[in-house]
């Protein structure tokens, strides 16, 4: 899933004009929605239990305010800078959900020990 969002969200890029001024700030709409609702389940402001345990590992709703809220702190600040300049921003986005996709289905399947310098 991490993979197929990453991509769509790309996708999307062509809809929204590069002559615009304000396109930078419109595509990643709905991903600061989703930084404003990660922060306040994070923060413990508001209960939802299907978002920690499908978006944490340990069932901790302060999880939220690391991994998830930089991961999309870091699509949405790649998206305004970079908007349709550079490459970069492609792939960063790319690296982003590839490596999260890839993490979250090899790290459950073969890794049952943690490195020293990961604990």
């Amino acid at each position: 899933m991490h993979i197929t969002v990453g991509l769509v969200y790309l996708l999307m890029w062509p809809l929204f004009s590069s002559d615009d001024v304000y396109a930078p700030f419109l595509a990643p709409l709905i991903i600061v929605i989703n930084i404003i609702k990660v922060t306040v389940i994070g923060l413990g402001v508001v209960k939802d239990e299907g978002v920690v345990n499908s978006m944490t590992r340990h069932g901790d709703y302060r999880e939220l305010l690391k991994g998830p809220l930089y991961y999309a702190c870091a699509i949405t600040l790649t998206t305004i800078v970079f908007w349709r300049t550079s490459p970069i921003s492609i792939a960063v986005i790319c690296n982003l959900c590839a490596g999260d996709g890839i993490s979250s289905s090899s790290s459950s399947s073969c890794c049952h020990y943690k490195l020293f310098l990961f604990a």
